[in-house]
């Protein structure tokens, strides 16, 4: 009889565990090579990027630093502001504004953003650390691995802040004017008939630095022709 009570016990606890909530599995699948973090601990993400989950679409100075499209059409935005601040704005998949992290690492590395390639996550790598951190829809940090000590990680970034078109599940999205001085940079989204949409548009706020940067533009190549032409024009002494 009680070999038959601790049968049950047996029989229901297994029940009760079947029947509860397994957590997806967090490890990270993005372009960079990596690694169990076995001795970061991940309560330390908080700290160390300094955090912050905001309700606010953040539309201050900035400029585009890259954009992200996972496979649910979710949108993220990384803008760096001038005290190099990144604000990753986040949108869903019809445009609507859901939630803004703010990131201010401790480092003072870069920090590049974009999506798990599997579960749609955002991830964010801090390029002076080499670690890359996996954030849930509440802000918190889920996961961490490090960037193998052997691997190039330049190309995946220099892939990420290049990117200026992609297309996901037939809806084209692309970041415009990026680098362009005397125009405002935009995220739009087109749709399969046709229509566009725009996602983000850049605040005005740079126009200042940007057009002195166009300026100096100027100024480098007035100068180097001026350079040239006197090269050109100086009188050739025949022997």
């Amino acid at each position: 009889m009680r070999y038959r009570k601790a049968g049950v016990v047996i029989f229901l606890i297994g029940m009760l565990m079947l029947m509860l909530p397994f957590s997806a599995s967090a490890e990270i699948d993005s372009p960079f090579q990596t690694e169990p973090a076995d001795s970061y601990p991940i309560e330390m993400a908080f700290y160390d990027l300094r955090l912050q989950y905001k309700t606010e679409e953040y539309t201050g100075d900035g400029d585009i630093s890259s954009f992200d499209v996972n496979q649910d059409n979710e949108i993220i935005t990384n803008i760096r502001s001038s005290a190099s601040h990144y604000y990753i704005n986040y949108y869903q998949n019809n445009r609507a504004f859901s939630h803004c992290i703010v990131v201010n690492p401790v480092s003072q590395g870069a920090v590049v953003a974009l999506f798990d390639q599997t579960d749609g996550h955002l991830l964010l790598y801090d390029v002076r650390k080499k670690l890359l951190y996996k954030i849930d829809e509440n802000g918190d940090c889920i996961e961490v691995e490090k960037t193998t000590e052997k691997f190039n990680v330049s190309p995946v970034i220099n892939s990420v802040r290049s990117k200026s078109e992609t297309t996901v599940n037939g809806v084209q999205y692309s970041l415009n004017d990026k680098d362009v001085p005397m125009k405002t940079p935009t995220i739009t989204m087109t749709l399969p008939n046709g229509e566009t949409q725009t996602i983000y548009k850049q605040t005005g706020r740079n126009f200042f630095r940007r057009f002195m940067i166009f300026i100096a533009m100027i100024g480098i190549v007035a100068v180097n022709g001026l350079v040239i032409w006197k090269r050109n024009k100086k009188p050739q002494i025949n022997k």
